[in-house]
């Protein structure tokens, strides 16, 4: 498994990408919690060593909307 992601130049194949569409989100200037962003799924990056390395939303892909756009070109392989 690896993450090759180009958007955010990233490349390390032992890392880990859980992405997810919660029903909430949180407003990252008031801490809030909201509604989602419509079109979007959240992302998070795990090392090797299980750590959590970084996360975001993205906008996810037009046909398949709980994968991110664009997934096949920006992830080695896909698990589940």
């Amino acid at each position: 498994m690896g993450v090759r992601d180009l958007q955010r130049d990233l490349s390390e194949d032992k890392w880990l990408c859980y992405v997810a569409t919660p029903n909430h989100a949180y407003d990252h200037k008031t801490g809030k919690k909201r509604p989602s962003w419509p079109g979007e799924v959240f992302l998070v990056f795990v090392t090797e060593e299980r750590v959590v390395y970084n996360w975001y939303w993205c906008e996810s892909d037009g046909l398949k909307s709980h994968l991110p756009a664009d997934y096949e070109a920006r992830f080695l392989e896909k698990v589940l």
